[in-house]
């Protein structure tokens, strides 16, 4: 029952912020869903659903200190929306420069919430942030050992593991990320990340330092922040999918230190589908170069697809 009244009070959330995007005003949208969330708070009636819904709300608008007031209401008793009220705690006390109470907070949910991949994944993101990588590196993977389907995560423990002694182990998180991500720029993005990387091409890498790192509020805002459409722009003209695939492939069948994707790269190199999983990763370009590649290697798309059905019923 529990399940099923969070999924419910989940769906409503997204109907609400969905109908606020239809508006012709984002802003009377924003307005007109924080009324209806004060409301509900004021009239004590989902009470933990409605302070969730403000402490998101004031978080997004970079109102922390309210975000901290609603945020902080839902900690007092256990209810549907305490995991994430206290990632909102956390971060927000975070976005203010209160890093290490931030920090005693997210360790402490970690041990109540223990099995919260959304807060391992929030927590390395602050800790990512604090330049913190190791601890930051343990935070991601447990994140996606419990759940393996989250771009961000996989997106994010590459960084920590490229900033920390320039660890190659970063093509590995940044390609299984690539592999289950649908959105069609940031994996773009992420591709263009990879080919200077891999290329060598350092100068063309920027990653945000001091100030700029702690003003960052989501993980996007990372994985976009060297982004400009005509950047993007020559990279697609640039890009040959063969060379990539083959440099890729190289770099996996090279990688011998202990990570936690050893035993899913081992796997697709004992199926020999390296190459053709690294192909399957460039899915998102949609460039005619390869989809002539997928018509003509049909076959081992289905061997792929065979193998992903069964190892990533377990990956980690």
């Amino acid at each position: 029952m529990p399940i099923i009244k969070k999924s419910s009070f989940i769906i409503g959330f997204i109907c609400l912020i969905s109908f606020a995007h239809s508006s012709h005003s984002q802003t009377l949208a924003a307005d007109t869903l924080e009324q209806f969330f004060q409301r509900q708070f004021s009239q004590k009636h989902n009470v933990s659903y409605a302070a969730y819904g403000l402490a998101s709300l004031y978080f997004d608008r970079g109102n922390y200190k309210q975000a901290l007031v609603y945020a902080k209401e839902n900690l007092k008793s256990a209810n549907d929306f305490d995991t994430a009220c206290t990632i909102l705690y956390a971060r927000s006390l975070e976005m203010t420069g209160r890093y290490g109470k931030a920090e005693r907070v997210f360790r402490k949910a970690t041990q109540r919430f223990a099995g919260s991949p959304d807060l391992w994944l929030a927590y390395g993101f602050t800790l990512y942030k604090l330049r913190k990588y190791r601890e930051a590196e343990h935070a991601f993977e447990t994140s996606i050992r419990q759940n393996p389907f989250v771009p961000t995560a996989h997106y994010l423990l590459g960084f920590s593991m490229l900033e920390n002694k320039n660890n190659p182990a970063c093509l590995q998180a940044w390609m299984f990320g690539l592999m289950i991500d649908r959105d069609t720029l940031r994996s773009a993005e992420m591709l263009r990340l990879i080919y200077e990387y891999v290329h060598q091409q350092y100068d063309s890498i920027h990653i945000p330092f001091f100030d700029r790192r702690l003003s960052l509020k989501y993980p996007d805002q990372l994985f976009f922040y060297n982004y400009h459409p005509r950047k993007l722009e020559n990279f697609y003209l640039q890009f040959m999918a063969a060379p990539l695939a083959q440099v890729l492939t190289e770099k996996m069948e090279q990688q011998k230190l202990p990570t936690p994707y050893n035993r899913f790269y081992k796997a697709l190199r004992d199926n020999n589908l390296l190459e053709t999983f690294c192909y399957f990763t460039f899915r998102n370009l949609n460039l005619k170069e390869l989809k002539s590649w997928y018509s003509i290697h049909r076959h081992d798309l289905e061997q792929l697809a065979e193998f992903l059905d069964t190892q990533l019923i377990r990956p980690f």
